[in-house]
């Protein structure tokens, strides 16, 4: 467990009953993009398209449901498994998961990304 996974409550959605954890690793970001070409935090991404969210909410899945990943060598090229794993989650969305889905999906990433630290208070300042 790292310290963000201590500050962070995480963001989970349910799938087929059970609850499950949304997080976008370094290794969720690269895979999203060997999945579909491009990069979650800097391309424009459809979260309107169904297979879109299906790709989305894969990716921050991965981390924590490894069974769902497998290997992806080119870009839209992805094993079997990867395949067996989208196929999976697509089978257990439903219309309110899917309603919900970008919102989550955004503060999941949110939550990825590193917040600048903040310097001490006087820390820099010139004293007269």
């Amino acid at each position: 467990m790292n310290s963000l996974d201590k500050a962070l409550p995480g963001v989970f959605i349910e799938l087929g009953g059970e609850k499950r954890k949304l997080e976008f690793s370094w290794h969720a970001v690269c895979q999203f993009y060997r999945l579909t070409g491009k990069h979650v935090l800097l391309d424009k991404v459809d979260g309107r398209d169904p297979r879109t969210i299906i790709k989305l909410l894969w990716a921050g899945l991965i981390q924590n449901w490894p069974e769902l990943n497998g290997e992806i060598h080119e870009v839209n090229s992805p094993d079997e498994k990867v395949k067996a794993g989208l196929a999976k989650l697509e089978s257990l969305l439903t219309f309110e998961v899917v309603s919900t889905a970008n919102e989550k999906v955004l503060e999941a990433i949110a939550q990825a990304i590193p917040q600048p630290k903040k310097e001490a208070a006087g820390k820099g300042e010139s004293q007269a």
